[in-house]
């Protein structure tokens, strides 16, 4: 049992992780018109999220 509870926070951040790639990539292609209008770069977006 206590080596479950061990296994728990790394897998739920992996699987976080695993979400976060996704979703920035996606960003990169949805806000380049918002990009452009606030004249700031994509990056920024991933520093907030990470």
């Amino acid at each position: 049992m206590d080596t479950l509870r061990h296994r728990r926070a790394p897998s739920v951040l992996g699987a976080a992780q695993f979400l976060t790639a996704p979703d920035t990539s996606v960003m990169n292609v949805s806000v380049s018109r918002p990009v452009e209008d606030f004249d700031t770069e994509v990056t920024a977006y991933a520093l907030v999220m990470a």
